[in-house]
């Protein structure tokens, strides 16, 4: 399940970008907003997994950039300093600074082809899901890394960073949590074992519900089983 964010004044093209969406996929929850304080609102409520963004949202406004602003400042959030945003937008000057300052995903000008906008918002929905390759992308740093979900053996997260425990890799990323990479994990294999470990069950070797400990397979060590998560993580095992 994803939660995508369209922020756009267009009542029209807002209702043909839903029709986009439902078309590639109906596990989402869709969010409209024609002005930025409406769409802080959903964004600091809820976790927002795509930003479709009109860049202007007053256009009888000539210096309008309201949307490009929003974007601006939610960047500033370090939840959301990597999430995908797609520009709409018919300020061609302004496509060097979405992506360079604002880091977007894609910034289409006006007038925009809709396979063109649905295959990009296919692109984000399969990439935060997994689709159905079973794989985990992930943007960081301007790199994009892909990891083989079955290959992930678990995930640690510290303050902004969180490393990603391969059976042959170490991977450390910056601005994820442990709650929504285990969202954007999306499979019953994985589960917390504490309140900054998620582990793949399938690489458990022996839990110790007495001591609170797990050992993994293949060598890779143990994790802390955490005392308030333990009742629930020994029933997922069950």
């Amino acid at each position: 399940m994803i939660n995508i964010l369209i922020l756009n004044s267009k009542k029209t093209e807002v209702e043909h970008i839903q029709r986009l969406i439902r078309d590639v996929t109906r596990a989402c929850s869709i969010y409209v907003a024609d002005n930025a304080m409406e769409a802080y609102g959903y964004a600091m409520n809820m976790n927002i997994g795509l930003f479709i963004v009109d860049a202007v949202l007053n256009y009888k406004k000539v210096t309008d950039v309201a949307g490009m602003d929003f974007v601006r400042n939610i960047r500033q959030i370090p939840s959301y300093k990597l999430v995908p945003v797609i520009f709409l937008s018919t300020l061609e000057d302004a496509e060097m600074y979405a992506y360079r300052e604002l880091h977007c995903y894609k910034f289409f000008m006006r007038p925009v082809y809709p396979q063109e906008l649905q295959a990009a918002i296919r692109d984000v929905i399969d990439n935060q899901t997994g689709g159905a390759r079973g794989v985990l992308t992930l943007r960081n740093q301007h790199k994009i890394y892909v990891f083989d979900k079955d290959e992930i053996a678990f995930i640690k997260s510290s303050r902004d960073k969180v490393t990603i425990m391969t059976r042959t890799d170490r991977t450390e990323l910056y601005f994820y949590t442990c709650s929504e990479l285990l969202r954007l994990l999306d499979s019953r294999n994985f589960a917390k074992c504490n309140r900054n470990t998620i582990v793949n069950v399938r690489y458990i070797y022996l839990v110790d519900p007495v001591d609170e400990w797990i050992v993994l397979k293949h060598d890779l060590g143990k994790l802390k089983l955490g005392p308030v998560i333990k009742k629930d993580f020994l029933m997922l095992l069950n």
